[in-house]
């Protein structure tokens, strides 16, 4: 078995704000349930998760215009959602949190974001040129997750969520609470770059919780998620029986079994290293109490808590519970390691019978009952048979088997919805009944005579086995999306796009029509694109406009240039004119205005009704255009001027 590695959590991780989410009222309970050493060796044999998966994509992303958030492939999504069902397993809740697919698009969106500006954080503002659907996307994601920078992965980013033990979050736990939300049924997961996304508000569990409390690190805690720290505060959130905690009154006592040593741990504890403090905020769970010894406790050690200064309906209680480190290597039924006991002679329970084939030997691998440790025993030689290479470098042995197990392809690219097929054979031809498998259905499934149908956009493994032969073959299915038509029509002028399905939906039509405000485009158009062909009209509402003609928005002239300056009024009511205002005071009316520069200056242009008052706009603002005049004022300037301005050289150019 692939054990994970220990974990070394570096990070910059920022506590999100705090959100109240609604309680369940369903007629369903569900509590804490500690589970064995045994147990939770065995739950991580299901759900195995790497701490380096290295995120892969289904869909590239883009940190520039036009912006895209990309998506992660099933595998990455699947690795995190892992990692955070097996923490909340550990510390004995609901371990079935699912992905949801809209909270994954939120997620990517705000770590794009976050990639974008180069900035972590959970308001992220606007790029210049993003849409503005997948800027409030992102925005949403950023505001609702877990957020993290400069992780190798967002697998890893989840541990590190959970430790939440830097000076910066350690008076709230933020990140871990979230996780270990026991109403918690969905997440969305997202990364680019280093930076990470891990959507956290959700409560949509149902049933209530009856549980007395959840502490971490839990009962039965793997020295793996744990030994490396330098620091890794304890938490325990108590249950709704309980009344809200205050500070003044909780007092937590500590103490190592290994070490000999106890703590005792009150309010005027404020320092990182020997700490305590409550916090009552929503961040999934409330009534948490938070403290930490300074020092990380050593394998196999007993450490016991006891909290006073708490109550349950105005009546003064306490609770007192143990956390047990175990190394999760202590556990497994097999390694094939070196020998780990050096007692052959002795009896071992649990044996693992591992065969001899062509080239290696076989043995008998149990666990020393004496020392509880492992080793090899029984040994058998190799059979001593010559590896055959097929066309493929696959090796076999025709001795051993019928045949390394081949197949007809090892990557294949697939449109949604769209079918491929695979054919699995014998290296040495021999026949055999084939079974084929999908390790993501949901990707692409496969029938029992290799025939893939794509499901959904991302990537899976077909596999083929053979009946009464050793080994399978793997083809990796790639499930690329399709494309299709958006078409956009703005006031008679129609342009089209290619889009493709689950990919941001960006228009690229212009709207900025002289004489019409835009409001907005009918039907609304979605966040991302669906599969089919769409069409969308802009909704345009007549209005007042005004330009000045040739308007640059900031023009530069030399010192003491006249300039004339037009206005243009569009759909104007019977009577309207244009005042001229320089530098904010009212200048002139009429069509034109001639002006000299000697300094910088702002000129704008204002429609209004034939009494003076302005004309307003579709959003109540009054209809203006201005433009600004830099003007050049150096020696030279100011030099050429004199000698113009003398011989009355100077005369006005129309912009």
């Amino acid at each position: 078995m692939k054990m994970f590695k220990k974990i070394v959590a570096v990070a910059l991780c920022l506590i999100t704000a705090l959100a109240v989410l609604p309680l369940s009222t369903t007629a369903s309970a569900y509590g804490v349930e500690s589970p064995t050493p045994q147990q939770i060796v065995s739950r991580f044999n299901q759900i195995k998760f790497d701490l380096d998966h290295q995120s892969k994509f289904a869909e590239a992303y883009s940190l520039k215009a036009p912006y895209a958030a990309g998506e992660l492939d099933a595998e990455t999504q699947t690795q995190a959602l892992n990692a955070v069902n097996f923490c909340r397993y550990v510390a004995g809740l609901p371990d079935d949190v699912e992905l949801k697919s809209d909270l994954s698009e939120a997620s990517q969106a705000g770590a794009m974001l976050n990639a974008a500006n180069g900035v972590l954080t959970h308001n992220p503002s606007r790029p210049s040129g993003i849409d503005n659907a997948l800027y409030n996307l992102g925005k949403k994601g950023c505001s609702s997750s877990n957020i993290a920078y400069n992780h190798n992965s967002v697998t890893r980013s989840v541990v590190c969520f959970i430790e939440d033990t830097d000076e910066s979050n350690i008076s709230a736990l933020g990140h871990r609470r979230w996780l270990l939300n026991p109403s918690m049924k969905y997440i969305g997961v997202g990364s680019v770059g280093a930076y990470s996304s891990v959507y956290v508000f959700d409560s949509s569990r149902s049933g209530s919780y009856t549980g007395d409390y959840v502490c971490w690190p839990a009962k039965n805690m793997p020295y793996e998620l744990y030994g490396t720290m330098e620091q890794y505060a304890f938490s325990v959130s108590l249950g709704n029986a309980y009344d809200t905690p205050s500070r003044s009154k909780v007092k937590v006592t500590v103490s190592s079994q290994k070490l000999g040593k106890s703590w005792t741990l009150d309010s005027s504890c404020n320092d990182y290293e020997k700490y305590m403090n409550v916090n009552n905020d929503n961040y999934g769970t409330q009534k948490c109490i938070i403290f930490n010894v300074g020092e990380i406790f050593p394998e196999n050690d007993t450490v016991s808590v006891t909290i006073s200064g708490i109550s349950k309906s105005g009546s003064s209680t306490s609770l007192s519970y143990q956390v047990k480190f175990f190394n999760m290597t202590d556990y497994i039924t097999f390694q094939g390691a070196d020998t780990w006991c050096y007692h052959p002679s002795r009896t071992f329970s649990n044996p693992h019978v591992v065969e001899a084939d062509c080239e290696n030997e076989g043995y008998t691998l149990g666990k020393c009952t004496d020392c509880n440790k492992y080793t090899k025993f029984n040994f058998v030689a190799a059979k001593g048979h010559s590896w055959q290479t097929n066309s493929n470098g696959d090796k076999y042995c025709s001795e051993c088997n019928s045949g390394a197990i081949q197949i007809s392809h090892s990557n294949i690219d697939i449109l949604n919805k769209g079918t491929a097929t695979v054919k699995g054979s014998l290296a040495n031809g021999s026949s055999a009944t084939f079974i084929y498998s999908s390790l993501n259905p949901l990707v692409a499934s496969v029938s029992s005579s290799g025939v893939i149908t794509a499901n959904s956009v991302g990537s899976t493994t077909i596999r083929v086995s053979a009946l009464g032969v050793e080994g399978y073959a793997e083809c990796r299915v790639n499930v690329l999306p399709r494309e299709f038509t958006v078409t956009w029509s703005v006031n008679g002028e129609v342009t089209t796009q290619k889009v493709k399905e689950g990919a941001p939906i960006v228009p690229n039509a212009d709207t900025d029509i002289p004489g019409y405000k835009f409001v907005s485009w009918s039907p609304l158009v979605p966040s991302v694109m669906p599969a089919s062909n769409l069409n969308f009209t802009a909704v345009l509402v007549k209005q007042t406009d005004i330009t000045i003609i040739n308007n640059s928005g900031t023009k530069t002239v030399n010192y003491g240039e006249k300039l004339t300056l037009k206005a243009k009024l569009i759909n104007e009511p019977e009577g309207a004119k244009v005042y001229w205002y320089v530098n904010g005071a009212f200048k002139t009316e009429g069509e034109s205005i001639t002006l000299q520069f000697m300094s910088d200056t702002e000129i704008t242009a204002k429609a209004v009704k034939s009494d003076g008052t302005p004309i307003s706009n579709y959003d109540g603002a009054e209809v203006t255009e201005s433009e600004t005049v830099k003007v050049k004022a150096g020696f030279f300037q100011k030099f050429i001027y004199f000698f113009k301005n003398l011989f009355g050289l100077i005369k006005a150019v129309e912009q």
